[in-house]
């Protein structure tokens, strides 16, 4: 463990060294452009002949960064490696007017061609010819692809805060149904600083649904590693300048694939600007649900607020070559009502061997009734229930009828119900029969900021860094009962709900240095990182020692594991059996101390040499990533029960010893249909 830590220490320490020191990689063999973009074009004049030895000179109209270069013999220029932006191309050679285009905008991974400029005789100081560019055509790549610009991302409805949401009106992309129902597998309601739908649900070209998109912010590889979907930091609209989605024909010199989501984040201008702003959601005009009005539950008030702001401009005194932009954004959400806990919770007759016409048991089974034959349910009679010594109850002496004798009654069932919660709702047909509903406000609230600076060293050398940071908590699975999904009859984990954090990063650095008009190289270096653990505030509210579990023979681990927890146990409900009868306690031990690990990160790097010969581009490089995935495993070392329907012939007397009707019968008895136990828990290490 401390040898991993110290390892990506390591790497976080090497991360930022590569990025400070970047420059040093403008010396190496080189890859791609998953930041930047292309454009291309011609110089002639009113004739048609090429112009050779034009001083052509792209300008961000945003920055006022100016790169520089000279035309080809065949008259042909490139800029291969420019930030995405909106750009003022301006051609000039002697003897001719000078002649501009505004309005370039390219997107990330674009190879765009400029209308070609066609230069008017005479002097370049005179007169000057302003050409607003409308269309850029791509005519030197098949490459398909769509993209969303800051128009967009602003104006297109959104329901949740996550830009990934809007990928849904691009051409192509598709929903997937989340089983028979009509929504995707991911909500946009309810957001966190982790989470895409790429991979659950949202679709790009027919590419499998999770393993063939590939979803990078800035460079950063952010799908998550577990999963080859979801993503391990939120994209924030307003702080998005642009996502392009290339889906076919793209060259080798990018990386991912066969889908790839480029994010590109905002930057600062050469003059401040700035905003704040409160998106809302509440539902104080709605009306209690069905449910909840049922159960006599008051309805929960719900509310998504997501106060933010974000600046951006030159840094002073920098001669406007350094520049910055920040953005900070709060989320503070309760679903209300949303999440809730349903379960059936025997009476304190029905643990005590009593399964009789009492008056409580008469109150849980007034709908059904008592020896009903409703079989599978603590309401079922106890016919044909065979005890340890052979008698079988109603029939044998002195076993009367709905009666297990407090001798058969296993101490260890009496400890594993401690942990149940006291019935609260009255059972009838409009609640399933439950008699125990509770509902639990899902706040999940956390933070999102991003920081980048913009640094042109010279003419030449063009510097960015971008970092992302987010945190957030909330109740696992919206309710605390159960890690990333909730049984059927779940009840809330003992001494405080199962609580999910997440804590997600997102580190890269750019580098492009220009050696000449026809050399040009670029360097990433890039780091994410997921960090979501789940922790059990009082862990210690399951262990054996805490709740009084036996400690004699038959009571133990099979393999000695020293497991501190109780055992856990499943619910009929959830193989196969009725939902009525006695909670779901299946969440295995898989924590280490109190906490479920699950660490997940992504280091790459890579590097591209562009150099233009004529009317030819040429393109040389590398690409490495190191992923790693550090998550706990679902194994049971504490062990786990599970009680339904009949249960087998004893191995040793060969008697079938139980009830072949109710579970709840047998787990009072302590007579368990099957047991399942691990000999360890080791982290996985992917």
């Amino acid at each position: 463990m401390k040898q991993k830590t110290a390892l990506r220490a390591a790497i976080w320490r090497c991360a930022a060294a590569c990025i400070a020191l970047v420059t040093m990689l403008a010396y190496m063999p080189a890859l791609h452009a998953q930041v930047t973009a292309t454009i291309n074009g011609t110089v002639a004049d009113q004739s048609g002949g090429i112009v050779p030895g034009a001083k052509v000179t792209a300008i961000n109209e945003a920055t006022k960064d100016k790169i520089e270069t000279i035309t080809s013999g065949a008259g042909t220029y490139t800029f291969p490696v420019l930030l995405p932006g909106s750009y003022t191309v301006q051609a000039e050679a002697s003897g001719y007017q000078t002649s501009q285009q505004t309005g370039v905008v390219i997107h990330a991974g674009e190879q765009a061609k400029v209308p070609d400029f066609l230069l008017t005789v005479g002097s370049s100081v005179q007169t000057i010819t302003v050409q607003s560019s409308t269309q850029i055509l791509q005519t030197d790549s098949g490459q398909r692809g769509a993209v969303l610009d800051a128009k967009d991302i602003g104006n297109l409805a959104l329901e949740s805060r996550n830009v990934a949401e809007l990928l849904k009106v691009l051409p192509g992309v598709t929903t997937a149904a989340n089983g028979t129902g009509n929504g995707t597998q991911y909500s946009f309601l309810n957001i966190g600083v982790e989470g895409s739908p790429i991979g659950d649900g949202l679709n790009a070209n027919g590419a499998p649904n999770r393993g063939g998109t590939a979803n990078l912010v800035d460079g950063v590889d952010i799908n998550d590693p577990g999963c080859n979907c979801w993503s391990i930091a939120t994209i924030n609209p307003d702080m998005t300048q642009e996502v392009s989605v290339l889906t076919s024909n793209f060259g080798a010199d990018i990386s991912h694939g066969p889908i790839v989501v480029n994010n590109i984040s905002k930057s600062g201008g050469d003059t401040y600007h700035g905003s704040l702003y409160f998106y809302g959601r509440n539902d104080a005009l709605n009306a209690n649900d069905w449910v909840d009005n049922y159960n006599k539950v008051a309805r929960g008030h719900a509310h998504y607020y997501y106060p933010g702001g974000n600046v951006g401009g030159v840094v002073p005194f920098t001669h406007k070559t350094l520049f910055f932009w920040f953005g900070y954004e709060r989320m503070l959400q309760n679903t209300g009502n949303t999440y809730s806990l349903k379960s059936y919770i025997p009476t304190s007759d029905m643990l005590a061997g009593n399964f009789t016409a009492t008056a409580a048991n008469n109150a849980l089974c007034n709908a059904t009734g008592i020896n009903s034959g409703n079989t599978g349910t603590y309401c079922n009679d106890l016919t044909g229930t065979k005890l340890p010594d052979g008698t079988v109850v109603g029939v044998s002496p002195n076993r009367p009828a709905g009666m297990i004798p407090s001798q058969f009654l296993d101490p260890g069932a009496a400890v594993l119900a401690k942990i149940w919660p006291a019935a609260n709702v009255t059972p009838s047909a409009g609640n399933g029969y439950a008699n125990y509903y509770q509902p639990i406000p899902g706040v999940h609230n956390g933070y999102i900021w991003r920081a980048r600076v913009d640094y042109n060293l010279g003419s030449r050398n063009k510097i960015f860094v971008a970092y992302q940071y987010g945190n957030d908590t909330q109740l696992a699975d919206g309710n605390g009962a159960h890690l990333y999904w909730s049984p059927t009859n779940s009840i809330p984990f003992p001494g405080g709900g199962l609580q999910g954090g997440e804590t997600s990063k997102v580190l890269s650095g750019h580098f492009v240095h220009i050696f000449s008009d026809t050399l040009t190289n670029e360097a990433v270096g890039s780091i994410g990182y997921g960090n979501n653990p789940t922790s059990a505030p009082n862990i210690k509210a399951v262990y054996r020692t805490t709740l009084g579990y036996p400690t004699g023979a038959g009571y133990g681990t099979v393999f000695g594991t020293g497991d501190p927890w109780i055992p856990s146990y499943s619910s009929p409900a959830n193989q196969g059996g009725s939902v009525q009868t006695f909670p779901d306690f299946s969440q295995q031990n898989i924590f280490t101390g109190s906490n479920y690990p699950l660490l997940k990160e992504a280091a790459s790097a890579y590097d591209n040499v562009t150099k233009v010969l004529g009317s030819h581009t040429l393109k040389a490089g590398f690409f490495y990533e190191m992923v790693n995935n550090d998550q706990g495993n679902f194994n049971t070392p504490n062990g786990t029960l599970s009680f339904n329907g009949a249960p087998a012939n004893n191995a040793i007397t060969g008697v079938q010893v139980g009830s072949p009707n109710n579970p709840t019968a047998n787990f009072v008895m302590g007579n368990a249909t099957g047991y399942s136990e691990s000999n360890a828990n080791p982290k996985g290490d992917m």
